[in-house]
């Protein structure tokens, strides 16, 4: 029997430190409010994640790649995500905003 400081498996999944929410943007009006009433149950921070593809990973044409500015792809999420952070700490969740590029999967 595990003593008083350790956490079981099950402690970890029904207060976890972290609960991380991945988005592609349009699904945050609906994501978010279940994110926050778990948050608020659990005590587990926020990390809100958007994962851009990379160039070296987005499919080419033939006729080549369309131009794509990932400084403002990536500041276009960081701005979507932040409103969200801030309601959050509103009530008293600790959130963070991360938008990295690369392979969702990864």
């Amino acid at each position: 029997m595990p003593d008083s400081g350790t956490e079981t498996g099950a402690d970890r999944w029904t207060h976890p430190a972290a609960i991380l929410v991945a988005t592609d943007l349009s699904d945050l009006d609906r994501l978010m409010p279940f994110a926050f009433a778990q948050a608020r149950e659990t005590g587990a921070r926020l990390i809100l994640l958007h994962v851009l593809a990379s160039s070296a990973v987005m499919p080419v044409d033939v006729v080549g790649m369309p131009y794509y500015d990932p400084a403002g792809a990536l500041e276009f999420a960081a701005k979507a995500l932040e409103p969200w952070c801030a309601e959050a700490r509103l009530h008293g969740i600790a959130c963070e905003a991360l938008v990295r590029e690369g392979h969702a999967a990864h």
